[in-house]
């Protein structure tokens, strides 16, 4: 389960880190973006918190995992009906976060997770297209090959097959 949010400036994960203690928590910096581990991965519950640049915005991205016991607890609930959100709060409010980084996920807005959702999957699709695209050449020089030409047919009409798809004005990509 994860939520996403703007990144507000006075967020500092090496901060946030050094004041929770080492024994809780592990940051792995980069030149990019910060991550912050809570606890192991391989308890019941694991948690990261981590920076996400998108389309030349940082947002930051609070994720729990949950397996054996914890996750059945949990599958048990959304089928009780509680609400995935719900489920969320709770690991939320029962982490280790300062209560000011529990506050920016409780009062995030729902739709700043489904903006920087649909940003990730509009930059993805770009670097698709142009994996896609740089494939060219290979694919025309590997049509006319006698022993894979039919194969490398085949794969080129099932893309051009899903590009109409995708072009279709009535079909929504996010639905």
């Amino acid at each position: 389960m994860q939520m996403t949010v703007e990144k507000p400036t006075w967020v500092d994960l090496a901060k946030l880190h050094r004041s929770l203690g080492k024994k809780k928590t592990t940051l792995i910096s980069s030149e990019e973006n910060d991550t912050l581990y809570f606890g192991s991965r391989e308890s019941t519950k694991f948690a990261r918190l981590y920076e996400k640049p998108l389309n030349g915005k940082m947002f930051l991205r609070m994720e729990f995992e949950v397996k054996g016991d914890v996750a059945v607890g949990v599958w048990n609930a959304i089928l009780g009906g509680e609400s995935v959100g719900n489920i969320y709060k709770r690991l939320l409010f029962k982490s280790i976060l300062p209560n000011k980084f529990k506050d920016l996920f409780d009062n995030a807005d729902d739709t700043a997770t489904d903006r920087a959702l649909r940003a990730e999957i509009d930059h993805d699709n770009q670097k698709t297209l142009k994996w896609i695209m740089s494939l060219d050449t290979a694919m025309r020089r590997h049509v006319h090959n006698h022993e894979i030409g039919d194969a490398v047919a085949e794969i080129i009409c099932s893309w051009a097959q899903e590009t109409t798809f995708v072009d279709n004005p009535h079909h929504n990509l996010y639905n």
